[in-house]
């Protein structure tokens, strides 16, 4: 009986692996065919829908352009030029901070409302 029990017990476990190595297999392939198809027009916009916008107000643009601009600029000197300058434009997000000092500058960032991909990032001194 016990024996039994181990050889079920064995067989549900290499279907369980089997099943788990086709469905892995199904992702990696999903995965390159995708990779494969954006390398080949990563020159051309990719628009997720045709009236929606993936940053849809400015909130959402700012959370997606704090990170960009921290990992660049640094944290501290980004937050120092709150409050941000905020605006949308033929589906453009233009951000840019707000000089407080005549020695500072401002950072702007443009990104592309309908993807949200970084189209532009300076810092004027």
């Amino acid at each position: 009986m016990k024996l039994l029990f181990q050889l079920v017990l064995l067989i549900s476990f290499t279907s369980a692996y089997s099943q788990f190595i086709k469905e892995k297999k199904i992702v990696e392939d999903f995965i390159e065919r995708e990779f494969k198809i954006a390398k080949a027009n990563e020159k051309q916009d990719y628009i997720l829908w045709d009236k929606k916008l993936v940053l849809p107000n400015k909130d959402v643009a700012i959370k997606v352009a704090e990170p960009i601009l921290f990992s660049i600029y640094g944290e501290k000197n980004i937050l120092k030029q709150k409050p941000y300058n905020v605006s949308l434009r033929e589906n453009k997000w233009i951000i840019t901070g707000t000089v407080h000092s005549e020695k500072g500058g401002s950072f702007l960032i443009i990104l592309d409302a309908r993807n949200s991909k970084v189209l532009r990032v300076i810092h004027e001194k």
